[in-house]
């Protein structure tokens, strides 16, 4: 039977026909332009290194911001956020490709204390934006984290069965909770935290939580430097002092909206 092609597969064709044309009377033209300008490009790269090489050997400020600029994570009172991901307000993070990988924050693990087992949902659950995706717990305790976009369960992270300690131990590595195959990314992607919206929302949020509890009787304090024994935070918690973190941690300030765009 002869195969006829409908008006859309014509119009994907033609479309991508277009862009290959595009793309290949481009490139010539970029390598004439990078081979004409080659002096100006080669004069502001060794420009900018030897800027960078003096920077670096009278400015301490410079040092320390170069530091920070490659350094994978940023450290705040003693927890971690990772440079390459979103968050969502509900301490999920999320890395999102094609699909979408999600895990819990640092705050999450350091209240709850070495997680002793991960509840994550099956394969090709739906979940919604915000509905709870998984619980981790330890003892009896336990806490939510949400779901940072609205999708598809492909796979949970099967090592955690094993090893739940790896969210503790590496909660933006190997301490992944759940991959997700996302229905609107793009829509989603503009409602999550990322970069300086991020870090400033993850610092008042752990200034929230951790100062409202240093508030209460017996509970432990920062240091003068600004670091709580956050590693031994959940030690000194008492089922009473536990419901106010719990709560605290469960229902997280909105951050403040994006901008327009």
């Amino acid at each position: 039977m002869e195969h006829v092609l409908t008006r859309e597969q014509v119009k994907d064709f033609v479309t991508a026909a277009g862009f290959s044309l595009a793309a290949a009377a481009t490139l010539p033209l970029l390598g004439i332009l990078v081979f004409t300008l080659r002096p100006v490009v080669i004069g502001v790269a060794v420009a900018a290194f030897l800027i960078g090489c003096l920077l670096c050997a009278f400015s301490g400020r410079f040092r320390k911001w170069l530091a920070a600029a490659i350094e994978p994570e940023i450290r705040y009172r003693g927890l971690r956020l990772a440079r390459d991901i979103v968050l969502h307000p509900g301490h999920s993070w999320a890395r999102m490709y094609s699909t979408v990988v999600v895990g819990a924050d640092d705050l999450v693990q350091a209240a709850l204390g070495p997680v002793e087992g991960v509840e994550a949902p099956p394969r090709g659950r739906r979940v919604q934006r915000g509905d709870r995706l998984f619980r981790l717990w330890r003892a009896d305790r336990s806490l939510d984290v949400r779901a940072p976009v609205s999708g598809t369960v492909l796979e949970s992270n099967e090592a955690l069965q094993l090893h739940p300690e790896l969210i503790n131990q590496e909660p933006f590595g190997r301490g992944w909770v759940v991959r997700l195959r996302g229905d609107d990314l793009r829509t989603d992607g503009r409602l999550l935290l990322r970069g300086r919206r991020a870090r400033a929302w993850f610092r008042r949020e752990v200034d929230r939580v951790l100062d409202g509890f240093s508030r209460k009787p017996n509970s432990p304090r920062s240091n003068p430097g600004g670091e709580d024994a956050i590693g031994h935070l959940y030690r000194r918690i008492d089922d009473s002092a536990w419901g106010r973190l719990r709560a605290a941690v469960s229902a997280p300030q909105n951050p403040d909206p994006p901008p327009a765009p």
